[in-house]
């Protein structure tokens, strides 16, 4: 499965706002880093993991930028579903196979929080998965997210393999998916 998606910025729900979704790139990672740590003390992971995932599927990557001010990023890829991978390992590679769109992790700075800055680039990633010929886009809601998740049409599935599978994540974990059909 090859994509055909065009990266591009992507505007907030409020044109006047100056803050955009710009592709990531690798000179990204240093202020990705950053925003990660203040946001995830929880959830760290390391900066060859954040690289890696920018490096494995560039598509899938963004910033919210105001100027040369960082104030949040998207990391996602497609992947496996019900299957999400640990926190703070390097994946290697792609799956040959995969069957939903993964969000890896979707960062704010409290700053922007609660502006509509999130809703733009969850549609733009749900695009990417129909482009992807997916039906779903999956995630781990971690630290208590999933309340903002499931307004942005997630909903949780759980079984006992999965909740194994979210042992890295915390005990306030949830495997979610969202049908993009």
């Amino acid at each position: 499965m090859s994509s055909q998606h065009t990266k591009r910025e992507i505007t907030p729900m409020h044109p006047d706002d100056q803050f955009h979704w710009r592709p990531m790139v690798a000179d990204d990672l240093k202020a990705v880093s950053k925003l990660a740590s203040d946001i995830h003390a929880d959830f760290l992971e390391s900066d060859s993991v954040l690289l890696e995932k920018q490096k494995l599927f560039p598509e899938g990557c963004y910033i919210l930028a105001v100027g040369d001010i960082i104030s949040g990023y998207l990391l996602s890829h497609p992947w496996k579903r019900h299957d999400p991978p640990a926190l703070d390992n390097l994946l290697g590679c792609l799956p040959s196979r995969y069957d939903t769109y993964y969000i890896h992790d979707l960062a704010l700075a409290g700053s922007v929080r609660g502006h509509g800055m999130a809703g733009p680039i969850i549609e733009e990633i749900a695009k990417l998965a129909r482009s992807l010929q997916l039906t779903s886009v999956s995630l781990v809601a971690a630290g208590g997210s999933e309340g903002f998740w499931k307004h942005q049409k997630f909903r949780i599935i759980s079984t006992a393999d999965l909740d194994k599978k979210l042992e890295t994540y915390g005990v306030q974990a949830h495997y979610m998916e969202r049908s993009v059909c």
